[in-house]
């Protein structure tokens, strides 16, 4: 147990807690002090992320109230290198520094793979020295003042400054207190004064910094991240559906909300270009852990950003599930909007289960009333009572406020037993269905007094050979198109103007068939025909006749280069023979 430890200022890292304390005691020897800290000798001086703290707790006086717990929390920049963690990466990195075991917690927490390097040399404000000075006499490493993304004091809007404390330095096992020979005056910058300006983006950023290490977010998974973004993008008029981002107007937003900073920031641009698309990997789906920067980066540009008005009005919304306990005064949080042509469809869900969607059309500013779309868990129950009370269907239908074959529909899906059936067709309109898909299309040559006179062979027969000729006749038009169509059958159809409809009765017209297939041509065939047009057409227009232009132009690839060729071979001969 020690005797005394220093008293700890506001937002100070432990690193200097203990430097300050080899101060005060008159500088023993570290490895001595470290045992006595730590419990063992080689501890390295880690200023983000120490290790060995249950045993370092053990040493506190009791009376300070500093558990290992408090020391992660407090002391330390675990908070904002965790925030952006997954609830179980958190848990296993603030119990591994609480244990001492960190020899792989910058590996696991990405450190080790981010882009953005951590601080190599330790930083300090002028204006937040004199303050120290003149309230405790002593200077400490304020922890807001060493994050990757801080380059102006949070509190002063004034330019950092490098102290000549490096990090790794000569000894990894010694703790360098903050002193007029470790932070002089005349230290560098290290941006210049003029972007430190209240109200300018570094200072923003400064403070959004700061304040996850005093209140860090919720930890959540990537796949919660991309919806928190998206929605958050969606609100700033950055999105085309809730799944398809605008990136180009994330790009210009952030760019023109940053400026000249972005420059200034490790790890952030690359030339002109964001660096290893980082931006775009926010609004895609993640499944990877991103730096803590780039999450302040993106959150402070929307932050700054012109909110839409909402098509449906601002939340939250009504629960309109009539058999939730609270009805209509439910509020709904949860609003997905997505594009359906003309429309705007608002998708509105409850933290009761129910779904349901709204429409809303620019043109009038007019709203659709809610669609129900699912029910949730609460439908079994509520369905079951129903049934149970020997209600009919219709009845259940206007409690449910559904349509009564969508109320047998769902009870099939969730397996609740009822005594109602689907209503069926009547038989003369399953006749009448039919009958209308049997009918073949009417005989040109078959007049409507005499119609119903013929039998239907006969009709199907003189079709048939009607269809035969104009195929040929529509062949012969498909040839002639420039620049050139391919004969198929689909061209053959639209042509006719029967699309889709002589192939699905290819028994009742086996000549009309046989000449659709007779004139259609190959996808080689068409290739070669395509070729020799666009060779004819070079040829009559003075240009090149160079095998890769003739194979650009007519839409081939390389494969197709022999036969261009032999193509363009065979028209130098026939030229020579006719001169």
């Amino acid at each position: 147990m020690l005797s005394y430890f220093p008293a700890i200022y506001p937002d100070e890292l432990l690193y200097s807690v203990i430097a300050r304390l080899h101060a005060h005691l008159g500088a023993p020897p570290w490895l001595s002090l470290l045992e006595e800290l730590f419990g063992r000798r080689m501890v390295v001086a880690d200023p983000d992320l120490p290790g060995a703290l249950n045993r370092l707790a053990l040493k506190i006086p009791p009376e300070r109230a500093l558990s290992a717990g408090c020391l992660v929390d407090t002391l330390t920049q675990f908070p904002y290198y965790a925030a952006f963690q997954s609830p179980q990466t958190w848990t296993w990195a603030h119990r591994r520094m609480c244990e001492g075991k960190v020899s792989d917690v910058h590996m696991r927490l990405g450190l080790v793979a981010f882009r953005t390097p951590c601080v190599k040399r330790l930083r300090f404000c002028p204006c937040c020295l004199e303050d120290m000075n003149a309230r405790y006499g002593e200077y400490y490493w304020r922890r807001d003042q060493q994050l990757p993304g801080v380059l102006v004091c949070p509190i002063h809007a004034v330019p950092l400054r490098e102290s000549q404390v490096d990090l790794p330095y000569g000894s990894r096992h010694g703790y360098i207190e903050a002193s007029d020979e470790t932070c002089p005056v005349e230290a560098c910058d290290v941006v210049p004064p003029a972007m430190a300006i209240r109200g300018e983006p570094l200072w923003h950023l400064a403070i959004a910094s700061a304040a996850l290490l005093r209140e860090p977010a919720l930890p959540r998974s990537p796949a919660a991240w991309t919806a928190f973004y998206r929605d958050w993008m969606q609100r700033c008029g950055m999105a085309h559906a809730p799944r398809y981002m605008d990136q180009e107007a994330l790009d210009r937003a952030m760019r023109a909300y940053y400026g000249a900073v972005l420059s200034w920031l490790p790890a952030v641009m690359e030339q002109d270009r964001f660096r290893g698309d980082w931006l775009a990997g926010m609004a895609r789906k993640q499944r990877k852990v991103i730096h803590p920067l780039y999450h302040l980066l993106l959150q402070t540009c929307l932050s700054h950003q012109t909110l839409c008005s909402h098509p449906f009005g601002a939340g939250p919304w009504p629960c309109h599930s009539p058999i939730h306990g609270k009805g209509r005064h439910t509020a709904v949080t949860r609003c997905a909007i997505h594009r359906n042509h003309d429309h705007s469809v608002g998708v509105f869900a409850c933290g009761c289960g129910y779904v349901y969607t709204r429409t809303y059309i620019e043109a009038s500013g007019d709203r659709g009333p809610p669609r129900f779309q699912a029910y949730g868990p609460l439908l079994k129950p509520a369905l079951g009572r129903l049934v149970r009370s020997g209600a009919s269907l219709r009845q259940t239908a206007r409690q449910l406020n559904l349509d009564p074959k969508t109320v047998v529909r769902l009870a099939g899906q969730l397996g609740v037993a009822v005594a109602w059936k689907p209503s069926q067709p009547r038989a003369r309109a399953v006749m009448a269905v039919r009958a209308k898909k049997e009918k073949p299309h009417a005989n040109p040559k078959v007049s409507a007094t005499n119609r119903d006179s013929v039998p239907t062979s006969t009709r199907w027969s003189r079709l048939d050979e009607v269809l035969r000729a104009r195929i040929a006749i529509a062949a012969r038009r498909i040839r002639d198109c420039q620049p050139p169509k391919r004969i198929s059958m689909a061209e053959i159809e639209r042509e006719l103007g029967r699309s889709g409809w002589l192939m699905k009765r290819r028994q009742q017209l086996p000549r009309a068939t046989a000449a659709l297939k007779a004139v259609a041509e190959s996808t080689h065939v068409f290739q070669m025909r395509r070729a020799a047009w666009v060779i004819g057409e070079r040829r009559r227009c003075g240009q090149g006749l160079q095998s890769w232009r003739v194979m650009r132009q007519a839409g081939l690839t390389a494969k197709h280069l022999p036969a261009i060729d032999r193509l363009l071979a065979g028209g130098q001969r026939h030229r020579r023979s006719v001169s």
